[in-house]
């Protein structure tokens, strides 16, 4: 049994991969499972970059030997590099600390369990997850509020009743308005948000409470100014007007209700210490609130905009990106974009031993064509021609303008036998076509398979030479190469 003083713990930085060193032999043991990592060290020292410590006193407990596997796939972990196949290492018995402090291990599940409550609370998708942020955001700062009238109810200007009266309105409401966001019935709505109920309901709140906090009612109408500022991320200016003139009539509403819970006591006055304190925070509000509302419209108002930009500019965007990969006229993928699919299909040729085929197709007599019709006549011929050919190939298979009356047709997985095949039934396809009346449609096209360890272009070059085979030898066919 080595002695604690001689084990190192290392975990290797931005990873969550621990490693336990004993008498210089190393025993793997990533989160979630077993398995040889690739980063090695001896006791010796740490690797670049790593973080190590000593642990003195920690008792260890020894399982019976066992290969590791240098290929396995652990909750939380990528798969190890195939490189790792045959490590000499992978022999050595595991180790599993029993007493040692916590590791990332514990941490990974307290992770764990924070991502999976984040995702029972706030959901999976992004726009309701946003909504749902902004509703905790409100919830915040009425659980702050709260706080603050519960110090109110030991300092003596409010009640416990009050109070919890208050919370019992925002507890029903903020619950319902939780239940729409989270179950998507907000959905139906202009505002998904629920944005304006929300306003009303914090609205609402600061009413109740500034008729309940007594001499301190004026420090009640704070959150007030808070309350817009959530308007200006999602609503138009009219509703936010609307909320202006509803927070207005409203606290002149609790005013007229307070006046009249204290005219048995001293009567109607305009001259009394408490009418002059609410008109004058009346007036105040139609001072502040207005100018708030206005900038709050004004930010949405930018807001909006930014969005209209936003979205024609990844219209604009998709559009370049559309006419950078498509021919206008046809409506098929240009030589560019076929370039980059060769690319692609040889690479995946070279990695993984597939096989596809390549085919240059020559309209015959186009230009005659072009000289009967004219131009706009050949730009019909054009289109209904790659019409045809896209209707009767495979969903894998791509066809492309290459250039002037030459298309090029990519055969993911065919044989150059297939291939053949395919390109015959597009000749038979297209005769049916007339590009003149009397005058037949035809063309001529050369078949390849991509050889691996060419370059697609060769490939390409070659069809290019059966193509020409095809036209000395009477057009109207196909040469495989």
């Amino acid at each position: 049994m080595p002695q604690p003083s001689q084990i190192i713990i290392l975990r290797i930085r931005g990873t969550s991969r621990t490693r336990l060193f004993v008498d210089r032999r190393a025993y793997a043991k990533p989160e979630g499972g077993w398995t040889v990592w690739r980063a090695h060290a001896t006791a010796a020292g740490a690797p670049p970059g790593g973080l190590h410590r000593v642990l003195r006193g920690d008792r260890l407990k020894f399982s019976p030997p066992r290969p590791l596997p240098c290929r396995k796939t652990t909750a939380g972990n990528r798969q190890s590099s195939g490189r790792l196949a045959g490590c000499p290492w992978a022999q050595l018995p595991m180790v599993h600390p029993m007493s040692a402090p916590a590791t990332r291990g514990g941490k990974a599940q307290v992770t764990t369990l924070m991502q999976r409550l984040d995702k029972i609370i706030l959901g999976s998708e992004r726009h309701q997850r946003i909504r749902l942020r902004q509703w905790l955001i409100a919830c915040v700062a009425t659980a702050g509020c709260a706080l603050f009238f519960a110090g109110g109810v030991f300092l003596g200007w409010m009640s416990w009743e009050n109070l919890l009266i208050l919370g019992v309105i925002e507890a029903i409401g903020q619950g319902l308005i939780y239940a729409a966001l989270r179950s998507g019935f907000s959905l139906r709505f202009a505002d998904p948000a629920l944005t304006e109920w929300q306003t009303v309901l914090a609205i609402v709140a600061v009413d109740y409470a500034y008729m309940s906090a007594g001499s301190a009612r004026h420090l009640a109408l704070c959150p007030l100014l808070l309350v817009f500022t959530f308007g200006a991320f999602s609503l138009p200016w009219q509703r936010i007007a609307r909320l202006t003139i509803f927070a207005l009539a409203s606290f002149l509403v609790s005013i007229a209700v307070m006046e009249w819970q204290r005219a048995p006591a001293i009567g109607w006055s305009l001259d009394s210490p408490e009418m002059l304190d609410d008109i004058s925070a009346l007036g105040m509000l139609l001072i502040v609130l207005p100018v708030i509302s206005y900038v709050a419209s004004r930010l949405s108002r930018l807001r909006s905009n930014l969005r209209e930009q936003r979205v024609a500019l990844a219209s604009a965007l998709e559009e370049v990106q559309r006419l950078a990969a498509y021919d206008e006229l046809t409506g098929l993928a240009n030589r560019r974009h076929a370039q980059d699919r060769l690319a692609q299909e040889q690479a995946r040729a070279e990695r993984s031993g597939t096989i596809f085929s390549v085919a240059l197709i020559d309209l015959n007599h186009f230009k005659e064509i072009n000289d009967t019709l004219g131009h706009a006549g050949g730009d019909r011929v054009l289109r209904a021609f790659a019409d045809t050919v896209r209707d009767l190939l495979r969903g894998s298979d791509m066809v492309a303008r290459w250039g002037g009356e030459e298309f090029l047709v990519l055969m993911p997985d065919s044989a150059g036998v297939d291939a053949l095949a395919t390109v015959d039934r597009l000749l038979r396809g297209v005769r049916g076509l007339r590009a003149a009346e009397g005058q037949p449609f035809s063309f001529s096209a050369g078949v390849t398979q991509y050889r691996r360890g060419e370059g697609f272009m060769e490939a390409v070059a070659r069809a290019d030479q059966q193509m020409y085979a095809a036209k000395h030898a009477g057009r109207n066919g196909v040469c495989l190469a």
